[in-house]
């Protein structure tokens, strides 16, 4: 894996990264900011929200490794 694959995030792999299925804390959520340089992870039931920002490369891994963030 070379170090461009860690750390830079396509504009193209962003959008297929917002729509897979993710959860933050245990709870439905949803990946936002493709044009942004840290996607938000905001869950998405009715509950207060749960807002958190991460870097792409990191959304990137936690999606390939199930999809479940942590505040």
């Amino acid at each position: 894996m070379s170090i461009a694959r860690t750390t830079y995030v396509s504009t193209a792999e962003r959008e297929a990264l917002m729509a897979r299925p993710v959860t933050l804390n245990g709870r439905p959520a949803a990946i936002l900011g493709r044009l942004a340089p840290f996607a938000m992870i905001r869950t998405t039931d009715k509950a207060p929200a749960y807002i958190g920002e991460w870097a792409w490369a990191t959304v990137r891994h936690v999606v390939e490794n199930g999809g479940a963030f942590r505040l």
